[in-house]
């Protein structure tokens, strides 16, 4: 081919080599002489030629290592670079840099001379400069640079590049002037980077068809130049941007640019204005087979090559731009967009961090960078997220990342010419580029840590405020290799700079760190603290309301992070009670005490009050330990209490309901609320201190203040209440007559939250008073107040465990008050007297029965009644099919029989009738009135009426609820109390809350359903509702839905169980269900759904005797230990746990409760499973938990006690190995303090006995002292220690009854009959009252009637009798046993007196 003659300037890569020889080499050198110095010279030489210098070479000159460098002396640029002149004519090579390990050869400040024109055409031959590659300039050496160079007349290619990833080519100019050119620069070729050509930038770089034709100015891709269209051959990446293509008089291009067979690259902002186009068409064309595209600037072939290309990216920005619009244009722009991402992923990416860096209007340019952060970090669905990619971003190759990210930091750097809108986007974009480069472990992004290295000392803030904006976003994985010490020197510098903004943003960086730190070096940032405190003072002291705010919601974030503020906050807890204080005291209402023209508005009040909340919930001890806190706090709160208006529409407003009220009043309400259920008691006297000034006060928003004070204290300070409960109570039923109906209105509140909080109290011991008030207050002529009294009734009749007989004198006038509120009533009114009516009904049960008949049939004639149009008619006949189905589940059902039928009938007619489109109430009430009846009448009955219900209730359960998912960090999301929101793995995801509440109503009534009619539903029916169920296990978002689920799967067992179905049918149940319930009792943390999954499996397994196969058997021992051992550790944490760590002792407590409910349903589990296999049952992965009876922890130790019990019973003498090595534990822990701990003790000894076993018999023995002194003296007030003293009676009883002649037990029997009674455990009376009747029946000398002992038996005779624990076996040989034993007492000897009522029932039992 014809070499050009070659102006070289500079061929330079990344790193240069040591110098080594000093002086420069001349004129009078030669290729030989220069290819020497390299060779022996070796790794790093340098080679310097004379400035000036002209040496003819007749061979190339050879590198031979790597870091060589060829260079002129002093590194010249103009014409004293010394030139190396091609002289053979069979040269065509003048500098040969292929050298195996040659990487970082560097020709720099020379000029070549090919000197074709006078040497002629060489074919065959190869490149002027070859390093690495051919043609003019051939470079396959990564991370180099082309600069400066000139290249004239070449014939194939000015510049080839072999991939070269990593290099720049720029400032280069490409001439053809005298000959025909193919490429002036080439991205052709696929090796020796396997088509990479990653990070190669090709800019600004100037193109000239200057006398001649030049077919392809740049050419990408294998397809550009060739035929080998396989998809394995393709190449991709790289940046082409700013190069200028010009023609001459007679020069032009076939294309400025052409593309084919390579991907993910960026081309932008090349620009061809100066050139002109034609072609000629050669042989080689295939114009017969296609037809060839008109010459143009681009050209890429759409079927090989998805490409950011100019006119790709005008289409995108006129897409952004349509976003914008209104109606269709916007639909179809959306769509659009969407099917760019699918078709074109990586060029619809990088056409957005294109139109982010250079889109001319601010607007478009932030929109640009919101949706490449939206769209490149969508998630997407794949079958297994572990291995498949997670998000868009994932899909896209290194190139396209690399050039996406070089945007991204162009656009960083001119932060200073750029909106702040656009500054957010672009760090919020960055940042999220940098998460996500963590998450997927790639390396880190150098360009983005030298370009932050540059914005920290940058002398524009809004520079250095995205510096910290980026860290604030992924601080951790940018500082979390750097000293500590560095960081906290760092950050503490933004947080004192004199920008506001970027002291905002160095605050948010270090509560992102702190947060993200690990829990044992959280203390470690502690020195960052008060430089962050300093951030808000003088925000507030410029009033920068908005800035503050900011501020207060980052510390917020950092103050409800579990374990932070008791690590960071302790020693500033004075500080910030103050600095909010300040915010919180002066008040812009004019009618406060407290006002303040210059106080701030509720937008800062609001989260000053949050962050001081958040700390008392996260840190409890460490703020209860704080005395300041609550004894300031306290009094604020009930005065922000009073901050309320006149409000004439008050009254008249039919919604009592203060959840969607967002005032000071309110918020601080619910602060006092929390703030008494995190501190507890230490809230309590500050209030009670400051409320008796609020009720004498004669402004009304103040009495009000103090009565929703009790209100809001009532949950948290339970004891203190309780000791204060007459004079609260007094309180509120006096200010129930309050003129003002607002205070009055407050009372009531008080009234029904004091009925709910105190589980029974107020009802026990003041309830009629409360219900005479209640009935007071509802015969007011204000409805609002009417239909609040209603409610607080319903909360006065929703609490257990009250007893029926004292309130019956006013439950008459209640019952009439409510047909009363019924009859005459607003629809808002009668809604809530229905529903207090369905709860007096549940509450007084079969007493209700008079009051039945002047009801129900109103019920029925409302029910009956033509379909209401009307939203509040809706809602009143929905409470009427509740009301009348709880009614009729309340009486005897000989009461409700005869209206049934009515009943029934009218609610199918309602189903029929209903449009649930328009009625979006009726449905979820008729379903559990359907689901109450059933259970009512009994499946015969309720036969014709499944259809109704049944499907319905199956649809509800299974129905997906109203869900949305979007990005962490989007900022259009707002708060809305009708959705629930989680954070998922980085992603929001909201939920509608009442969509929660219809499932978790619905699966819980087709649990009631399906237990009331199991017994007529198919096989196949019940079947259907497993595989509903087993899903549900798996919903998270809800509670109540899982437990439901749980149990629906055990009565749909159940009923199976009882079903007509064959034993293989059977046996092809368990497994499968049994396998559902093991994956989430293996894994979950909550304890009560943990404690219902196994009962549910318990149920199942018992249902179906014999059915489950070993491996799912061995899944669940499984599942069992797993729990046991996270049992084990939180139990180790809990003993662990010092002083200084009182609130990760506060927090492990809270599993405590729940930790003892598990490992009893473990226990339960167990014993089922020894009960059934005995001694064949794989009992060793449980024994290593038999030594949690040696931590000294009730629970664990109660845990392995049972368990022992268990062994011994199911597995005799093959067990005795196995918990030998724990009996002496077992006697030491007759004698522990923990009086349950005893009793179990006391239990397993006892199960020892009764097993006969002569192994045990040593250990029995050595029990008899111990469980004499256990028995100790009687204290009849503590049922708990009772109940140990009977189970070590009954423990002896065994002993002497199994091992008596080995134990000398004649002489232990005296001393035994002493211990008797027994009294609160009623399953240990058999055998105790066995044995105390066979020595009676034998007369045995320890009961002799005739001695000093009758007087003594006959009490406990009686005793036994006069107890209603007594087993019903027992009654009447124990009645036998003491007339006997009476009449055998002979004449003189002791006498007592029987009882009459136990005479009478001896008398009653005998006849």
């Amino acid at each position: 081919m014809l070499l050009p003659t070659l102006t070289f300037v500079t061929l330079l890569p990344l790193v240069l080599a040591k110098a080594i020889a000093a002086s420069c080499v001349g004129s009078d050198s030669n290729d030989t002489y220069i290819s020497s110095l390299f060779y022996y010279g070796g790794a790093g030489t340098t080679v310097y030629l004379c400035q000036g210098a002209t040496i003819s070479l007749t061979n190339a000159v050879f590198f031979s290592a790597a870091d060589q460098t060829l260079t002129t002396a002093g590194a010249p640029t103009g014409t004293t670079r010394a030139t190396l002149v091609v002289t053979a004519a069979d040269q065509s090579c003048a500098i040969y840099g292929i050298v195996q390990g040659g990487d970082n050869i560097a020709v720099r400040n020379i000029q070549v001379d090919g000197a074709r024109p006078a040497l002629g055409i060489l074919v065959g031959g190869i490149g002027l400069i070859e390093l690495g590659g051919a043609d003019g300039i051939s470079l396959a050496c990564k991370a180099s640079t082309v600069r400066g160079n000139v290249v004239t007349d070449a014939t194939d290619g000015g510049i080839v590049i072999f991939g070269a990833p990593g290099s720049t080519i720029s400032g280069n100019t490409i001439i053809t002037n005298d000959r025909q050119l193919l490429c002036g620069i080439d991205m052709v070729d696929w090796s020796p980077f396997s088509g990479s050509f990653t990070g190669t930038n090709v800019i600004k770089n100037t193109i000239i068809a200057s006398g001649n034709f030049m077919k392809l100015g740049i050419a990408i891709g294998g397809l550009a130049v060739g035929v080998d269209n396989r998809t394995i051959s393709r190449t991709y990446g790289g940046n082409v941007q700013g190069n200028r293509f010009q023609s001459g008089r007679t020069g032009y291009f076939g294309y400025a640019i052409g593309m084919a067979g390579h991907e993910n690259i960026t081309i932008m902002a090349n620009d061809a204005r100066q050139a002109n186009f034609g072609s000629i068409e050669s042989t080689s064309c295939f114009t017969s087979l296609f037809t060839l595209p008109a010459p143009q600037s681009f050209i890429a072939d759409q079927w090989t090559t998805p490409v950011a290309s100019p006119d790709f990216v005008s289409s995108l920005a006129s897409t952004l731009a349509a976003l914008g619009a209104p109606g269709q244009e916007r639909i179809e722009a959306e769509a659009f967009l969407d099917t760019l991402l699918h078709e074109h992923t990586s060029a619809t990416l990088q056409g957005l961090a294109q139109l982010g860096l250079s889109h001319p209007d601010h607007v478009q340019r932030a929109l640009a960078f919101i949706l490449l952060r939206r769209l490149a970090f969508r998630p997407l669905s794949t079958a297994d997220p572990k291995t498949a990619p997670r998000e868009v971003w994932d899909l896209v190759d290194d190139a396209t990342r690399t050039a996406v990210q070089d945007n991204l930091i162009q656009s960083l750097m001119q932060g200073a010419a750029r909106k702040e809108k656009e500054r957010g986007v672009i760090c919020d974009v960055i940042a999220e580029v940098e998460n996500a480069g963590v998450k997927r472990g790639g390396a880190k992004w150098p360009g983005l840590i030298a370009a932050l290295t540059q914005l920290y000392g940058s002398p524009d803030l809004v520079l250095r405020e995205a510096l910290y904006r980026i860290y604030s976003e992924c601080v951790v994985s940018l500082l979390e290799s750097e000293p500590v010490a560095d960081v906290i020197t760092g950050l503490s510098t933004g947080l004192r700079d004199s920008s506001t903004g970027v002291r905002i943003a160095a605050l948010k960086a270090c509560v992102n760190l702190i947060k993200n730190a690990d829990v044992n070096h959280i203390a470690d940032w502690s020195p960052l603290v008060t430089p962050m405190l300093e951030v808000l003072p003088p925000l507030a002291t410029e009033r920068a309301e908005a800035r503050l705010t900011e501020a207060l919601l980052a510390l917020i974030d950092l103050a409800s992070t579990p374990k932070v503020p008791s690590r960071i906050f302790k020693p500033h807890l004075s500080a910030i009670l103050s600095f909010s204080l300040s915010i919180l005291a002066p008040s812009p209402f004019k009618t406060s005490p407290a006002y303040s023209p210059t106080a701030l508005d509720e937008t800062v009040r609001h989260p000053a009050l949050e962050f001081l909340i958040s700390i008392a919930e996260t840190a409890p001890s460490m703020t209860k330990n704080f005395v300041e806190f609550s004894r300031k706090l306290v009094p604020t709160l009930l005065n922000l209490m009073s901050e309320q208006e006149e409000d004439p529409d008050w009254l008249f407003s039919e919604h009592f309901n203060d959840d969607d009220d967002e005032s000071m009043s309110v918020i601080a309400e619910g602060t006092l609320d929390r703030l008494s259920q995190a501190l507890g008691e230490v809230v309590f006297p500050p209030f009670l201190q400051a409320l008796p000034s609020l009720l004498a006060s004669p402004a009304w928003q103040a009495r009000h203040a103090g009565l929703s004070g009790i209100a809001a204290i009532a949950e948290g300070c339970p004891d203190q209440v309780m000791d204060n409960l007459t004079s609260l109570k007094n309180l509120a039923v006096r200010s129930a007559r309050d003129p003002h109906p607002r205070v009055r209105y407050a009372a009531v509140y008080a009234i029904g939250q004091l009925c709910t909080d105190m589980e029974g109290a107020v009802q026990s011991e003041c309830g009629e008073e409360i219900l005479r008030t209640l009935i007071e207050v509802s015969r007011g002529k204000e409805s609002r107040l009417q239909a609040f009294a209603a409610a607080a009734m319903v909360n006065f009749f929703n609490s257990a465990d009250v007893d029926l007989e004292p309130l019956k004198p006013v439950l008459a006038a209640v019952f009439e008050q409510l047909v009363s509120l019924l009859n005459n009533g607003n629809d808002f009114v009668k809604q809530n007297a229905l529903e207090a009516m369905s709860l007096l009904a549940a509450f007084m049960e079969t007493d209700f029965t008079p009051l039945y008949p002047q009801i129900m049939p109103q019920l029925l004639n409302l029910l009956e009644s033509p379909a209401p149009t009307s939203t509040p008619l809706l809602q009143l006949r929905a409470k009427a099919i509740d009301c009348a189905s709880q009614i009729a589940a309340a009486v005897d059902s000989s009461v409700a029989a005869p209206d049934a039928a009515r009943l029934l009938q009218a609610l199918h007619n309602i189903r029929l009738s209903l449009n649930t489109e328009e009625d979006t109430t009726t449905m979820g009430y008729l379903l559990g009135g359907f689901a109450r009846l059933a259970e009512t009448v009994g499946a015969e009955i309720f036969a014709p009426y499944v259809e109704d219900c049944f499907t319905q209730l199956m649809e509800a359960a299974q129905k997906k609820p109203d869900m949305t998912i979007s990005a962490g960090g989007d900022e259009e999301e707002e708060e809305d109390d009708e959705w629930e929101t989680v954070s998922v793995d980085g992603d929001v995801v909201a939920i509608r809350t009442s969509a929660l509440e219809e499932k978790a109503d619905a699966c819980h009534q087709l649990v009631i359903l399906v237990q009331a009619i199991s017994s007529i539903l198919p096989p196949n029916a019940l079947k259907a509702v497993l595989q509903v169920a087993e899903p549900l296990l798996k919903f998270y978002f809800h509670v109540g839905v899982r437990e439901s689920a749980a149990a629906l799967i055990a009565v749909s067992v159940q009923g199976l169980s009882k079903s007509n179905i064959s034993q293989e049918e059977r046996l092809s149940i368990l497994d499968p269900v049994s396998d559902a319930f093991v994956e989430h009792i293996a894994a979950d943390t909550d304890a009560e759904v943990l404690a219902t999954l196994i009962a549910s499996w318990t149920t199942c397994y018992q249902s179906l005797p014999g059915c489950l196969s070993p491996p799912s058997r061995d899944r669940l021992i499984k599942a069992l230990e797993a729990q046991l051992t996270s049992l084990a550790a939180r139990d180790r944490a809990r003993r662990e746990t010092t002083d200084e760590d009182e609130d990760d002792a506060l927090e492990l407590a809270e599993f405590a409760d729940g930790d003892v409910l598990v490992f009893s349903s473990i226990n339960g589990a167990i014993a089922l499973l020894l009960t059934a296999e005995g001694q064949g049952f794989p009992i060793a992965p449980f024994l290593p938990f038999l030594g949690l009876m040696s931590t000294g922890s009730p629970a664990p130790t109660h845990f392995a006690l049972r368990l022992l019990c268990d062994i011994v019973r199911y597995t005799g003498e093959a067990g005795y190995g196995n918990v030998r090595p724990y009996l002496d534990r077992i006697l030491n822990s007759l004698g522990d303090e923990d009086l349950l701990t005893r009793k179990i003790a006391a239990f397993a000894v006892g199960i020892a006995a009764e097993t006969g076993l002569a192994v045990y018999l040593e250990f029995l023995k050595a029990t008899i002292e111990p469980l004499f002194i256990a028995v100790g003296p009687l204290d009849l007030a503590r049922n708990d220690l009772l109940a140990a003293r009977d189970n070590c009676i009954s423990a002896l009883s065994k002993i002497l009854r199994n091992f008596g002649d080995q134990v000398n037990g004649e002489a232990l029997l005296p001393r035994w009959v002493s211990t008797l009674p027994v009294f609160v455990d009623s399953e240990e009376m058999a055998p105790v009252y066995s044995l105390l009747l066979e020595l009676i029946a034998r007369g045995h000398s320890s009961v002799s009637p005739a001695t000093d002992a009758a007087t003594h038996v006959t009490k406990v005779l009686v005793s036994a009798l006069e107890n209603s624990d007594l087993p019903p076996s027992l009654h009447r040989p124990m009645a036998q046993a003491l007339k006997t034993y009476v009449s055998s007492i002979p004449a003189g000897g002791p006498t007592f007196s029987i009882p009459p009522h136990v005479e009478a029932k001896v008398i009653a039992l005998l006849e």
